[in-house]
């Protein structure tokens, strides 16, 4: 780590905020790739003319915003960084991930008709003995899995929903399959986004500890007929994934 600023020890801003904010700009100044090694705290210390104690508060606060991560016993290094969603529209997966030039791949769990539980059939307006169509998939971004997802379709509302069953959905996008196949346009949505803890399958499939954080958002789907034909169940890994939220005064 060459370049280095001096701090401003008359400055009424506290040092190790100073370093942090330092810090931070290196890293994306220099456009450091993820999981770059980065000095000691020992190493910044001197650097600085500073105590360790300063130098591990800057770090903290790193830490604490995800920008960088620590391994006991190897280090310091950069993090990956985040992909932002932006909730002020409606996406499939697939779609957000090209809008940020990220290679997606999926893979499918299950893809077959079921008797849908009484929330669904409550939200699709369903009859007795009417099944969904579930596909059920493993979202990855670069051979990493972000996200399993759990969508189910309302087959009686749009029959032609169940041609999704023979397609082979780890290639295919549902959405582009909508919009260009079927003429079905997702136009509205509801979403319920929370904070909650993996369960031992979840945390398997994620590739990460049992009771870990996950985010969970669940969606409901209108069409341009507004007719509800999508409800999805999905978990995220926490470690790669911010949202955005644009808000609008009347």
């Amino acid at each position: 780590m060459n370049k280095i600023n001096k701090i401003d020890r008359d400055s009424p801003i506290p040092l190790y905020y100073q370093i942090k904010e330092q810090l931070k700009n290196y890293i994306e100044s220099e456009k450091l790739p993820a999981h770059s090694s980065l000095p000691t705290e020992d190493e910044l210390a001197k650097q600085y003319g500073v105590s360790r104690l300063t130098v591990r508060n800057a770090m903290k606060e790193l830490i604490s915003e995800g920008i960088i991560y620590r391994i006991q016993g190897k280090g310091t290094f950069v993090s990956e960084k985040k992909h932002i969603s932006d909730l002020t529209f409606l996406k499939g997966f697939n779609e957000e991930m090209r809008s940020i030039e990220k290679e997606t791949r999926s893979k499918v769990l299950f893809n077959n008709f079921i008797l849908p539980d009484p929330k669904i059939v409550e939200m699709f307006g369903l009859k007795k003995n009417q099944k969904v169509l579930l596909l059920s998939r493993i979202r990855y971004e670069n051979d990493i899995p972000r996200a399993v997802e759990n969508a189910y379709l309302n087959i009686s509302a749009y029959p032609e929903l169940m041609e999704i069953k023979e397609k082979d959905m780890e290639k295919l996008s549902l959405y582009d399959i909508l919009k260009n196949e079927f003429q079905i346009y997702p136009t509205y949505a509801k979403e319920e986004i929370e904070i909650v803890y993996a369960n031992k399958e979840t945390s398997k499939i994620l590739d990460i500890k049992e009771n870990d954080c996950v985010l969970s958002i669940i969606r409901l789907t209108s069409s341009h007929e507004n007719i509800p034909f999508e409800y999805v169940e999905s978990k995220y890994r926490k470690d790669n994934f911010k949202l955005r939220i644009s808000l609008e005064a009347k």
